[in-house]
């Protein structure tokens, strides 16, 4: 969780001022294969993976998209759940305080989601909120992002690796 940002921010500006984008860096450096995912408003890197843009359907790299897409939407499904839980995060709900307190009200909302898992207390049986995110992977959008480095090419080489093993895999 980040709440240090408004919801208009771009995601790759948070991603930007991210301590988890500097220890991932540092990691990938010292020779580790962990990567985080994201849609296509992160850049690519060789240890954040995006999806391809316009990837042609029945490809490897639309396959790739596909799966990629699909492990997403297991932390698209959890922001449902924390906005059922907790309505004051639901877009149409404002947090009228400043910035310091609203994301102290957010970080609040997911330890006690946390807490009340391990308490096996049930969501409301009332239907889950899943608001649409900002980002369409099906359209693959461009988004402007300033590559550092040559972390997006090392990031291309990592993903075609990737898409490659399981293609000649599966």
């Amino acid at each position: 969780m980040n709440a240090r940002f408004p919801g208009s921010t771009r995601d790759s500006a948070i991603w930007q001022a991210s301590h988890v984008k500097a220890i991932m860096e540092n990691q990938y450096i010292q020779g580790s294969n962990l990567f985080i995912i994201g849609d296509s408003g992160y850049p690519l890197q060789p240890f954040l993976l995006t999806p391809f843009e316009n990837a042609p359907e029945n490809t490897p790299e639309s396959n790739y998209n596909h799966h990629l897409v699909r492990t997403r939407n297991i932390i698209e499904k959890l922001n449902g759940v924390l906005k059922s839980r907790f309505r004051c995060l639901l877009k149409h709900r404002v947090l009228n305080y400043d910035p310091i307190k609203a994301g102290k009200i957010i970080y609040s909302c997911g330890v006690l989601h946390n807490i009340a898992r391990f308490y096996k207390d049930e969501l409301p049986d009332e239907e889950i909120f899943e608001e649409v995110d900002q980002h369409n992977d099906d359209n693959n959008i461009p988004v402007n992002i300033v590559h550092q480095g040559n972390w997006h090419m090392r990031g291309e080489v990592v993903r075609n690796e990737i898409v490659h093993y399981f293609n000649n895999n599966n």
